[in-house]
């Protein structure tokens, strides 16, 4: 029953068997003898009296050894017993659960790797009940002193470079420079296409003594999930990913939202988008006025309107293709397109720019298609 879990009863049961256990061992000691003679019958005080018989209740004692027995208050312990039997069935439940949740219940360390003397330790938090859930964190460690904590939704040890591929960054560079960090810890808000923020270490070894230190050579704010690659083929691993602006919004669901890349590479200041990874070759009018067409012809999406075009133009204001992409725009556009958002293809355009503007990237986004 779930008034057996409440707290009052619990206390309530602990301190009526603490009561019971306390009445038992005093009624267990009982009214020792202490050198007197009393009948084992009726306790009647046989001083002075000669022999093994009671004068009160006739009891003949078997030998002298009965008549200092200890005097044990039989009823306190039977009524001891029965309360602290009580006891122990009210708390039986209440304990199981919580010992229950104290064994399953805190960090368990589920991933871990040392380089150089520098220890990083990612935990998950283990937890039966709802309202005990903490977020997973990792922990950055130079012997015993603790130089680093973080924690969000998901947390990870290394970088992605995409899925059931092995992770990057987790020490096997010793010298991670130039686009090859020495660790990279990824953690994760938990949301579908975002958000991750990446944190670039480097393991720092001083040439005299010997000490070593952790440095953080940048930190990525949150963007879409992303993978790690060798874009360009140079040695150096590049972060792809996408603006979080367009991340299940705001005029698609999740699944429909459209690809906004964003490709950063290592510079000196840290992990900046690259403008020459990311320009592509415009496409030609031909293919433009293909597109549009392909687009014009597809059934309408009712529940969410110009869902197609925003797939197609979005990517192409990200690959410096701004022009081709309000042709298309102006081109490809139907009045079923018409919503909530917009009226006809030019405000569709100026929403665009207006939720590209109010990102981390909109400044860069700008200069790209500045030709």
């Amino acid at each position: 029953m779930a008034i057996l879990n409440a707290p009052w009863v619990f206390w309530s049961a602990v301190s009526i068997g603490t009561i019971a256990l306390l009445a038992f061992i005093w009624a267990f000691r009982g009214d020792r003898a202490r050198g007197r003679r009393r009948c084992p019958k009726c306790w009647y005080d046989m001083g002075g009296i000669s022999g093994l018989t009671c004068p009160e209740c006739g009891r003949v004692a078997k030998s002298e050894k009965q008549l200092s027995r200890h005097r044990r208050r039989k009823r306190v312990m039977l009524a001891s017993v029965l309360l602290a039997l009580l006891s122990a069935a009210a708390l039986a439940r209440p304990l199981h659960s919580r010992i229950y949740i104290a064994l399953n219940t805190g960090y368990r360390l589920v991933d871990e790797i040392n380089v150089q003397g520098v220890t990083v330790k990612a935990y998950r938090y283990d937890f039966v009940r709802d309202d005990d859930w903490k977020q997973p964190k990792v922990e950055v460690w130079i012997g015993r002193e603790k130089l680093l904590q973080l924690s969000d939704h998901h947390v990870m040890i290394g970088g992605s470079t995409g899925y059931r591929s092995p992770l990057i960054a987790r020490g096997e560079n010793v010298d991670g420079t130039g686009g090859k960090p020495d660790i990279i810890i990824t953690l994760d808000s938990g949301g579908n296409r975002c958000c991750e923020t990446v944190y670039i270490l480097s393991v720092n070894k001083h040439p005299y003594d010997g000490r070593v230190s952790v440095s953080i050579d940048d930190v990525i704010p949150p963007t879409g999930r992303g993978v790690w690659e060798d874009v360009d083929g140079d040695g150096a691993f590049e972060y792809v990913t996408d603006d979080p602006q367009f991340a299940c919004g705001p005029w698609t669901s999740c699944a429909s939202s459209p690809n906004a890349p964003i490709i950063l590479e290592w510079t000196e200041a840290g992990y900046a988008p690259s403008r020459r990874l990311m320009l592509a070759s415009p496409p030609s009018d031909a293919e433009v006025r293909d597109l549009a067409s392909d687009i014009r012809n597809r059934e309408p999406n009712r529940v969410q309107p110009g869902v197609d075009l925003i797939q197609a133009a979005i990517p192409m204001i990200y690959q410096g293709n701004a022009d081709a992409a309000e042709q298309l725009v102006h081109m490809a556009w139907r009045d079923d397109m018409a919503g909530g958002d917009w009226s006809d293809p030019g405000e569709m355009w100026a929403e665009f720019w207006s939720v590209i503007d109010a990102g981390p990237y909109g400044t860069f986004i700008r200069g790209l298609n500045a030709r």
